[in-house]
């Protein structure tokens, strides 16, 4: 009867050292998954500072054209007054020539 007690206690040790085992790769496993995880989530980080990064630069230039298209239609409208008026001093020279 000791024998067998012994046998027992022996597969049970036994079988505690193949779970202990298990439960040690299992955790080898999610620290590896874990490291994994945390590595794309670095990545999608850079990933989304470059994209704001980007995106700045596109406002900035947005807004450059913004100012820039202001710039051209004053230019515009200014031009538009100063060919109305030119276009009213040909016709006064016009006139003044076929009074002569």
């Amino acid at each position: 009867m000791a024998v067998e007690a012994i046998d027992e206690i022996v597969r049970m040790i036994s079988d505690i050292s193949e779970r202990a085992s298990a439960v040690a790769a299992a955790v080898e496993q999610q620290t590896v998954a874990t490291s994994e995880i945390s590595q794309n989530v670095e990545q999608a980080a850079a990933g989304t500072e470059e994209i704001s990064a980007a995106m700045q630069g596109v406002s900035a230039a947005v807004a450059e054209t913004n100012v820039a298209a202001n710039d051209v239609h004053g230019s515009a409208d200014n031009l538009g007054t100063q060919s109305g008026h030119l276009r009213g001093q040909i016709d006064g020279f016009l006139e003044r020539m076929r009074s002569l």
